[in-house]
Protein backbone atom coordinates (compact mmCIF):
# COMPACT_ATOMS: atom_id res chain seq x y z
CA UNK A 1 0.00 0.00 0.00
CA UNK A 2 1.30 3.80 -0.83
CA UNK A 3 -0.23 7.11 -0.58
CA UNK A 4 0.42 9.67 -3.47
CA UNK A 5 -0.23 13.48 -2.82
CA UNK A 6 -0.71 15.37 -6.05
CA UNK A 7 -1.81 18.84 -6.12
CA UNK A 8 -4.55 19.41 -8.87
CA UNK A 9 -1.87 21.03 -11.54
CA UNK A 10 -3.23 21.59 -15.08
CA UNK A 11 -1.84 19.47 -17.55
CA UNK A 12 0.23 21.66 -19.92
CA UNK A 13 1.08 19.14 -22.40
CA UNK A 14 1.08 20.51 -26.11
CA UNK A 15 -1.67 17.74 -27.38
CA UNK A 16 -5.35 19.13 -26.99
CA UNK A 17 -6.68 15.49 -27.07
CA UNK A 18 -4.69 14.35 -24.14
CA UNK A 19 -5.37 17.30 -22.31
CA UNK A 20 -8.97 17.27 -22.65
CA UNK A 21 -9.32 13.58 -21.44
CA UNK A 22 -6.90 14.19 -18.75
CA UNK A 23 -6.49 17.78 -17.96
CA UNK A 24 -5.05 17.50 -14.60
CA UNK A 25 -1.83 15.67 -13.17
CA UNK A 26 -3.94 13.81 -10.84
CA UNK A 27 -5.58 12.26 -13.92
CA UNK A 28 -2.95 11.12 -15.27
CA UNK A 29 -1.72 9.71 -12.49
CA UNK A 30 -5.08 7.70 -12.12
CA UNK A 31 -5.40 6.41 -15.53
CA UNK A 32 -1.71 4.89 -15.33
CA UNK A 33 -2.23 3.40 -11.92
CA UNK A 34 -5.22 2.06 -13.59
CA UNK A 35 -3.77 0.28 -16.69
CA UNK A 36 -0.90 -0.96 -14.42
CA UNK A 37 -3.54 -2.88 -12.93
CA UNK A 38 -4.89 -4.41 -15.60
CA UNK A 39 -1.60 -5.64 -16.92
CA UNK A 40 -0.67 -6.81 -13.77
CA UNK A 41 -4.62 -8.79 -14.04
CA UNK A 42 -3.80 -9.86 -17.76
CA UNK A 43 -0.06 -11.96 -16.19
CA UNK A 44 -1.50 -15.60 -16.89
CA UNK A 45 1.52 -16.73 -14.59
CA UNK A 46 -0.18 -14.94 -11.54
CA UNK A 47 -2.55 -16.82 -9.14
CA UNK A 48 -5.64 -15.16 -9.48
CA UNK A 49 -5.95 -14.74 -5.71
CA UNK A 50 -2.22 -12.68 -6.05
CA UNK A 51 -4.15 -10.35 -8.49
CA UNK A 52 -8.12 -10.37 -6.47
CA UNK A 53 -6.96 -7.39 -4.29
CA UNK A 54 -5.54 -5.01 -6.90
CA UNK A 55 -7.43 -1.61 -6.81
CA UNK A 56 -7.00 2.41 -5.53
CA UNK A 57 -9.14 4.46 -4.64
CA UNK A 58 -8.80 8.35 -5.28
CA UNK A 59 -9.69 11.33 -2.89
CA UNK A 60 -10.13 15.09 -3.50
CA UNK A 61 -9.60 16.87 -0.70
CA UNK A 62 -12.51 18.87 -0.47
CA UNK A 63 -15.03 21.41 2.67
CA UNK A 64 -16.57 19.43 5.07
CA UNK A 65 -20.13 17.56 3.72
CA UNK A 66 -21.75 18.68 7.16
CA UNK A 67 -22.58 22.13 8.05
CA UNK A 68 -20.84 23.85 11.25
CA UNK A 69 -23.20 25.29 13.83
CA UNK A 70 -21.71 28.86 13.71
CA UNK A 71 -22.88 30.35 17.36
CA UNK A 72 -21.02 33.20 17.41
CA UNK A 73 -22.71 36.59 16.33
CA UNK A 74 -25.89 35.20 17.60
CA UNK A 75 -27.44 37.52 19.91
CA UNK A 76 -30.96 37.21 20.11
CA UNK A 77 -33.76 34.56 20.34
CA UNK A 78 -34.85 34.94 16.61
CA UNK A 79 -31.46 34.81 15.47
CA UNK A 80 -30.57 31.33 17.01
CA UNK A 81 -34.10 30.08 15.53
CA UNK A 82 -33.09 31.20 12.27
CA UNK A 83 -29.71 29.05 12.83
CA UNK A 84 -31.42 26.63 14.27
CA UNK A 85 -33.73 26.06 11.15
CA UNK A 86 -30.73 25.96 8.84
CA UNK A 87 -29.86 22.65 10.83
CA UNK A 88 -32.79 20.46 10.30
CA UNK A 89 -30.39 18.30 8.39
CA UNK A 90 -27.03 17.76 9.09
CA UNK A 91 -25.64 17.55 5.75
CA UNK A 92 -24.94 19.84 3.28
CA UNK A 93 -27.82 20.02 0.06
CA UNK A 94 -26.25 17.84 -2.32
CA UNK A 95 -23.81 16.15 -0.01
CA UNK A 96 -22.72 12.67 -1.40
CA UNK A 97 -23.15 9.44 -0.03
CA UNK A 98 -19.90 8.19 -0.58
CA UNK A 99 -18.57 11.38 0.61
CA UNK A 100 -19.97 11.46 3.78
CA UNK A 101 -19.09 7.94 4.60
CA UNK A 102 -15.30 8.30 3.99
CA UNK A 103 -15.44 11.61 6.21
CA UNK A 104 -16.89 10.30 8.84
CA UNK A 105 -14.85 7.05 8.63
CA UNK A 106 -12.23 9.41 9.32
CA UNK A 107 -14.04 11.38 11.94
CA UNK A 108 -15.00 8.02 13.34
CA UNK A 109 -10.68 6.85 13.46
CA UNK A 110 -10.47 4.71 10.64
CA UNK A 111 -8.76 4.70 7.84
CA UNK A 112 -9.56 5.20 4.56
CA UNK A 113 -8.13 1.84 3.28
CA UNK A 114 -10.91 0.26 5.71
CA UNK A 115 -12.25 -2.31 3.95
CA UNK A 116 -16.37 -1.49 3.62
CA UNK A 117 -18.84 -4.10 2.99
CA UNK A 118 -22.61 -2.71 1.35
CA UNK A 119 -25.29 -4.51 2.76
CA UNK A 120 -28.88 -4.36 1.61
CA UNK A 121 -30.67 -4.05 4.67
CA UNK A 122 -34.49 -4.50 3.90
CA UNK A 123 -34.06 -2.59 0.51
CA UNK A 124 -31.80 0.28 2.24
CA UNK A 125 -28.14 0.13 1.95
CA UNK A 126 -26.13 0.16 5.25
CA UNK A 127 -22.20 0.32 5.15
CA UNK A 128 -20.47 -2.28 7.22
CA UNK A 129 -16.88 -1.74 8.64
CA UNK A 130 -14.69 -3.44 10.88
CA UNK A 131 -16.30 -7.09 10.39
CA UNK A 132 -19.71 -5.31 10.50
CA UNK A 133 -19.38 -4.37 14.38
CA UNK A 134 -19.74 -0.42 12.89
CA UNK A 135 -22.59 0.53 10.86
CA UNK A 136 -23.36 3.40 8.92
CA UNK A 137 -27.06 4.13 7.85
CA UNK A 138 -27.10 6.90 5.80
CA UNK A 139 -29.99 7.01 3.48
CA UNK A 140 -32.90 5.61 4.73
CA UNK A 141 -33.90 3.85 7.78
CA UNK A 142 -37.25 2.11 8.50
CA UNK A 143 -38.80 0.21 11.52
CA UNK A 144 -38.22 -3.16 9.71
CA UNK A 145 -34.64 -2.29 9.56
CA UNK A 146 -34.36 -2.13 13.15
CA UNK A 147 -34.49 -5.74 14.25
CA UNK A 148 -32.51 -6.77 10.80
CA UNK A 149 -29.73 -4.23 11.89
CA UNK A 150 -29.22 -4.95 15.29
CA UNK A 151 -29.52 -9.11 14.89
CA UNK A 152 -26.06 -8.28 13.25
CA UNK A 153 -24.77 -7.53 16.55
CA UNK A 154 -23.15 -4.29 15.42
CA UNK A 155 -20.57 -2.54 18.68
CA UNK A 156 -22.23 0.98 17.03
CA UNK A 157 -24.25 2.21 14.94
CA UNK A 158 -23.88 6.16 13.14
CA UNK A 159 -27.10 7.16 11.42
CA UNK A 160 -27.69 10.80 9.88
CA UNK A 161 -30.63 12.79 11.85
CA UNK A 162 -32.37 12.81 8.31
CA UNK A 163 -32.92 9.45 7.49
CA UNK A 164 -35.43 9.05 10.04
CA UNK A 165 -37.57 11.60 8.05
CA UNK A 166 -38.79 13.84 10.61
CA UNK A 167 -39.95 10.59 12.79
CA UNK A 168 -38.91 11.53 16.12
CA UNK A 169 -40.87 8.32 17.10
CA UNK A 170 -39.20 5.55 15.12
CA UNK A 171 -35.69 7.63 15.95
CA UNK A 172 -36.50 6.86 19.66
CA UNK A 173 -37.32 3.48 19.35
CA UNK A 174 -34.30 2.84 17.31
CA UNK A 175 -32.45 4.51 20.10
CA UNK A 176 -33.96 2.28 22.94
CA UNK A 177 -33.83 -0.96 21.02
CA UNK A 178 -29.84 -0.10 20.67
CA UNK A 179 -29.43 0.29 24.43
CA UNK A 180 -31.24 -2.74 25.28
CA UNK A 181 -28.91 -4.89 22.84
CA UNK A 182 -26.18 -2.45 24.15
CA UNK A 183 -25.65 -0.80 21.00
CA UNK A 184 -23.64 2.63 20.78
CA UNK A 185 -26.08 4.19 18.82
CA UNK A 186 -24.85 8.11 17.72
CA UNK A 187 -27.31 10.65 15.72
CA UNK A 188 -25.23 12.90 13.63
Amino acid sequence: MFVGVQLPEKNETSEKIIQEKYPTIPDIARERIHRVIEKIKGYSSLDITQTSNLGFKSFHLSPSNFKQWRGDGIDTPEELAEQMNMFIKSEKDGADVDDMLYELLLKYGQELTTPIKTLNVDGARVFAVREQKMLFVLENISEPMIDTLLALKPDEIIALDSVFHDSDELKTNFDLQCRDASVKFTCI
